[in-house]
Parts: structure tokens; C-alpha cells; sequence
């Protein structure tokens, strides 16, 4: 688990992948107890767990792997270098309209602009030094 903690990996997508294998797995005996063909619960609940798991390893790790010399987990954070930010605008709302009762009617938006750094990303391969980056963008915040 080292090399997950390492990229930021795990902080993102752990709890994530948590989540499926309970789901795997707790989900198989909760098949059992229902009602049904208790043979085909049994042959498939496991099955489509472990494709599950499969097709999450693969869409959460597949970044983390070299292009150049095909090894896992090779990729590794060497630069993070500010780019510039994003302007936008979103519409919030700002206010409530009551009648006399004091029942809401409406409501009264107003446009807030908003900036998010971007930030291009730097990757390098651990064996073959095959770099790659990737741009990111950071948190929204008010201006």
C-alpha cells in the first residue's frame, strides 16, 4: 500500500475501492437469503463481483502505468507547475421571496464569478525516465 500513499492514490479512490469489495462480498450472502434459484446466486454473485473489482482496478489504475515500457504503478509526480486559472461565473441563489403569510414564492439569484488555478503535472517513468503531463485544475473558490 506504500506506493498508493505515495501518489495520492489511495487518498482519492480508496474508499471507493472499499466500498465495491464490501459490496462483493456482503452482497453474496444477502443473494443466498432471498428467495429464488439459491445455484445460480451461488455461481454468479461471485463472479460478477470479482469482474467488478476487475474493471474498477483497471479504470483506477490504468493512469499509474507506463505507456513506454508497460510496468505498473510506474508513474511518479516530478513537477507541478502553475499554468494560469479559470474564470467562471455560476448562478447562486442570493435571496427568498415571501408573500404576506411568509410562504416562499421565489427565490433571487445573482451571478458569482469564481477562479480555479490550473496546474500542468509533470509524470515520470521510475525505469525507462518516459514523461508525460497532464493538466489539472484546482478548487473552485470566490473572488
Amino acid at each position: 500500500m506504500v506506493f498508493f500513499k505515495n501518489m495520492g492514490f489511495f487518498k482519492k479512490w480508496g474508499s471507493i475501492i472499499l466500498l465495491v469489495l464490501a459490496g462483493a462480498f456482503i452482497g453474496t450472502p444477502i443473494m443466498l437469503i432471498t428467495e429464488g434459484s439459491a445455484d445460480v446466486t451461488i455461481i454468479f454473485m461471485p463472479l460478477i463481483g470479482l469482474i467488478f473489482l476487475g474493471l474498477t482496478f483497471i479504470i483506477l489504475v490504468w493512469p499509474f502505468r507506463c505507456k513506454s515500457c508497460k510496468k505498473w504503478f510506474a508513474m511518479k509526480k516530478t513537477a507541478k507547475d502553475y499554468a494560469g486559472q479559470q474564470n467562471s461565473t455560476f448562478r447562486e441563489q442570493t435571496g427568498e421571496i415571501r408573500d404576506n403569510s411568509g410562504n416562499v414564492t421565489g427565490s433571487v439569484h445573482s451571478d458569482v464569478a469564481y477562479t480555479r488555478p490550473v496546474y500542468d503535472l509533470t509524470y515520470a517513468c521510475k525505469h525507462c525516465e518516459t514523461k508525460k503531463t497532464v493538466r489539472d485544475t484546482g478548487k473552485f473558490k470566490k473572488k
